[in-house]
C-alpha cells in the first residue's frame, strides 16, 4: 500500500497498541473506505488504536476468534468514532454510503478521553455473503439487523 496516497490517516493509525508497526497489516481497501469517508463528509475520524480498535495480531484485545480484526483473519475491520456534532442517524448514514460489509453502531456507550460518545462504530469488510449490520446500546446486548 502507498500511504503517500492516503490523506488524513497514517499506517500507524492501526497498529495493535502491543506491536509498533503493526499497521502494515491494515487490508488497504478497508484505509481506502475511511479515507473516502473523512474526505466526504468533511468529519475528522478517531481510530481506536490505544484499544485494539484496529489491528488485534493475537486476540490479546478480547475480539472474538471470528473477528475480522485479527490478523488470522484479514485485518479488515476498525473501530472508530467521528468529531462532529451531527446526529448519530446522520453519522450512520454517511458510513452506509461507503459500502462496509460489516457496520456496527455503538450509541452512547463508548467512551473516549472520558467522555461518552454519541456514537462509535465498527465498519469491516467481510465477505459480501455474510454482510451484517447491528447496534448495541447496552454492553452484551447486541440487535442484529440481518
Amino acid at each position: 500500500m502507498n500511504w503517500n496516497n492516503i490523506e488524513f490517516f497514517e499506517q500507524e493509525n492501526f497498529d495493535d497498541p502491543l506491536y509498533p508497526g503493526s499497521g502494515k497489516n491494515i487490508d488497504p481497501l478497508i484505509v481506502l473506505a475511511l479515507d473516502s469517508l473523512r474526505r466526504n463528509t468533511g468529519w475528522p475520524i478517531i481510530i481506536h488504536t490505544v484499544v485494539g480498535g484496529a489491528i488485534d495480531m493475537y486476540g490479546e484485545h478480547g475480539h472474538a476468534a471470528n473477528s475480522y480484526h485479527l490478523f488470522d483473519n484479514g485485518c479488515v475491520a476498525v473501530d472508530w468514532h467521528f468529531i462532529t456534532k451531527a446526529d448519530y442517524r446522520l453519522q450512520y448514514r454517511a458510513v452506509e454510503k461507503i459500502g462496509f460489509t460489516g457496520i456496527g453502531i455503538y450509541i452512547n456507550l463508548w467512551k473516549w478521553n472520558s467522555k461518552l460518545l454519541s456514537a462509535g462504530f465498527h465498519t469491516d469488510l467481510r465477505p459480501k455473503g455474510r454482510i451484517q449490520r447491528w447496534s448495541c446500546r447496552k454492553r452484551g446486548e447486541y440487535i442484529y439487523l440481518l
